[in-house]
């Protein structure tokens, strides 16, 4: 028998949906984002062999989970953590967690991803490199609009989220 693989380290990357030309990307709270988890080897390559697709390579690759750290400690969960053996081709899984504020009305807060394997004391992205998930928490305000009924009415729709103050008109979503 041969295997598992076992990595030094993960790397975790994270790919946010919401983007604006020269600005950082975000998610909106309870909206999926993507990341990547990667099994790193001392020298810092890729492990190829941690690969968990086939029934052949069963045991090439364990199962991790990711976590989460709020930056602001606010409330919120994580879900969708789980990262299957069977994630792994050639070294890197991607999943789509999802990270919910617990209150509607939260600052945006960077969200520390790290993944650990699921069997206590392995592998884990504390020697490599975590992924951070910029969150806000976000709504569509739409204003009062009055007109005939006899014609299409305009309602004016603002996307906004909330500063820590107030909903504010959100300008940099414009690729969500």
């Amino acid at each position: 028998a041969v295997g598992p693989f076992v990595p030094h380290r993960f790397n975790v990357d994270v790919t946010q949906g919401c983007s604006a030309s020269g600005k950082s990307a975000f998610s909106y709270s309870g909206k999926p984002f993507t990341t990547k988890v990667t099994a790193l080897n001392a020298d810092g390559a890729v492990t190829l062999n941690h690969d968990g697709r086939s029934a052949m390579s069963a045991y090439f690759a364990k199962a991790a989970t990711l976590s989460g750290v709020s930056s602001t400690g606010s409330a919120g969960s994580l879900t969708g953590t789980a990262v299957a053996a069977s994630d792994f081709a050639k070294g890197v899984a991607t999943v789509t967690p999802t990270y919910a504020f617990t209150a509607k009305a939260t600052a945006p807060a960077s969200i520390t991803l790290s993944a650990a394997e699921n069997a206590p004391g392995t592998v884990n992205s504390s020697a490599g490199s975590s992924g951070v998930a910029q969150v806000r928490s976000g709504r569509l305000f739409l204003s009062n609009a009055f007109g005939s009924g006899r014609a299409p009415l305009d309602v004016p729709a603002q996307l906004q989220y909330w500063s820590g103050k107030a909903w504010v008109l959100n300008s940099d979503d414009h690729n969500c």
